[in-house]
């Protein structure tokens, strides 16, 4: 299904007059990162959408100094946005803008907890980086309903992405890292809860994967062949875990939220 970029979604009347409960929270968690890898990456949660929400548009900004921003990542794209023609990074590198509107102008949902889209950020220049992470820039926070496109109440969650440079050990990738580690993927990552799915092309039969917390303790250890399994009760905050075959082994950083 195609989606229109609109460069601002204009709603008349909106601020003081809406009193109702809001139903619709979007929200950035805080999120400290120890990691080796080349991007970081923080996602935006959509904690309650209903469905009769039909338009959209906020901005998101941060401390340019701070971070310096690579791409938005859609992961499992739950709004159904096609790229640029719902969402444009903005020439200022300190803020990102979204503005979207269903086809058809009927209402669109998602779960609880699921992740909009991920802000991500290159540490080649920074290898240390923290900021607040806010809703504000061009486009003002707006949720029209469906069919009148009437603005409907909301409220909007700032965060904050901290990353830190990791020290050598388990999560510091090597050269020595087996070829089918580049196709490893981990979902969903950021987690909340449910089950955690290793995937890729051709991978190779796993003899064990280990979860470990930041100071190198094991949390979880799986032996054989795991793809799948749940990590729930793990307390929010960053992990790894860690894949071996056949004497090889690849680390992965994972964000439980």
């Amino acid at each position: 299904m195609n989606k229109y970029f609109l460069p601002l979604l204009v709603f008349c009347g909106l601020s003081t007059s809406l009193s109702a409960q809001a139903d619709i929270t979007i929200r950035i968690p805080t999120v400290e990162i120890i990691t080796a890898d080349p991007i970081v990456c923080i996602p935006v949660i959509a904690d309650s959408f209903p469905d009769n929400i039909a338009a959209m548009q906020f901005s998101l900004s941060w401390d340019g100094d701070a971070l310096d921003f690579a791409e938005a990542r859609l992961g499992d794209n739950p709004f159904n946005f096609v790229g640029n023609d719902a969402m444009i990074s903005s020439t200022d590198p300190a803020s990102f803008n979204v503005s979207f509107v269903s086809e058809t102008a009927r209402g669109f949902t998602v779960a609880p907890g699921a992740v909009m889209l991920e802000l991500c950020f290159s540490r080649e220049d920074k290898k240390e980086g923290d900021s607040p992470i806010y809703f504000r820039g061009m486009n003002a926070p707006e949720f029209g309903d469906q069919d009148t496109f009437q603005p409907q109440p909301f409220d909007t969650i700032p965060g904050r992405l901290t990353y830190t440079e990791a020290p050598s050990g388990i999560f510091t990738p090597t050269a020595a890292e087996p070829d089918w580690g580049a196709r490893v993927n981990i979902f969903p990552n950021p987690y909340r809860s449910g089950p955690v799915t290793i995937s890729g092309d051709d991978l190779p039969t796993f003899s064990d994967v280990t979860v470990f917390n930041m100071e190198c303790r094991e949390i979880r250890h799986y032996k054989g062949d795991v793809r799948k399994f749940n990590l729930s009760a793990l307390a929010a905050g960053e992990y790894a875990i860690r894949l071996r075959a056949d004497g090889q082994a690849v680390t992965r950083n994972f964000i439980k939220l």
